[in-house]
């Protein structure tokens, strides 16, 4: 088994994990997530899309570990997992007890499309920066694609802009487990919904570009202000206990 280490400026703590996740190698990964948390980390992703096998004592180390992090106010978040390792979860309930998001589900709907153009994609990210560039690209390839051929170009860049600005601004500061996030291409408008768990915030309030004279550059407030100057709509709501922010893009 293989581990690779990687703490973001958020203070996430990534291990992506290959090979096999059982008895005779558990040890690697309890070593690998105490390092981190003797670092000072507390939310550990663990990113599973190379384990190919797991054990039950893999699991249970799994499972250790997280309820060891939460006694300290942390927490574990297992991502990316392949369906023979979430087998593993599933049959003993333990997805009961450990939180899973599976980032690689996707599907995208052609109702509505234009000469065989796919035209709307959702994905399920864990709030990690890694995750903001999977989404912020598959958005593009999408729009690119759509609306080939029509001069729109600057509005699309506009609209990755946005959205990327957006959903770093979730993953820097809502404190979320997880976020969806709903792409659909319309001949007129590109639609954006992004949702997640995190702390309630409502983006859409006043906020101007900050002032870059001077020596002391502000910590925050050019990301929204740059969605709202980009967006030509921008919707917050608080539904079901999540954060909703919609955010619509005029195509001339």
């Amino acid at each position: 088994m293989k581990i690779i280490a990687n703490t973001e400026d958020t203070g996430n703590s990534i291990l992506k994990i290959s090979g096999d996740l059982v008895a005779s190698n558990v040890d690697q990964l309890v070593d690998a997530v105490n390092c981190l948390e003797s670092g000072g980390g507390k939310r550990i992703f663990l990113d599973m899309a190379g384990v190919s096998f797991m054990d039950s004592s893999g699991l249970r180390t799994c499972m250790q570990l997280q309820n060891n992090l939460r006694k300290s106010g942390g927490e574990l978040i297992c991502f990316n997992i392949g369906s023979k390792v979430r087998k593993v979860f599933s049959v003993t309930e333990a997805d009961r007890k450990i939180l899973l998001i599976n980032n690689t589900f996707r599907q995208e709907d052609v109702n509505g499309k234009a000469s065989g153009r796919k035209n709307h994609f959702y994905l399920t990210l864990v709030p990690i920066f890694e995750e903001v560039d999977l989404a912020r690209r598959t958005a593009d390839e999408i729009c690119r694609e759509y609306y080939i051929g029509m001069g729109v170009e600057s509005s699309i860049q506009d609209f990755i802009l946005a959205i990327t600005e957006a959903m770093n601004n979730i993953v820097e500061h809502s404190r979320a487990n997880n976020v969806r996030v709903e792409l659909t291409a319309h001949p007129d408008k590109i639609v954006y919904i992004i949702k997640n768990d995190g702390i309630k915030f409502d983006p859409t309030e006043d906020v101007s570009m900050p002032d870059l004279n001077g020596d002391n550059l502000p910590e925050g407030g050019f990301g929204r202000a740059i969605v709202n100057e980009l967006m030509d709509e921008v919707k917050y709501d608080f539904i079901d206990d999540k954060n909703v922010l919609t955010l619509i893009k005029t195509i001339n």
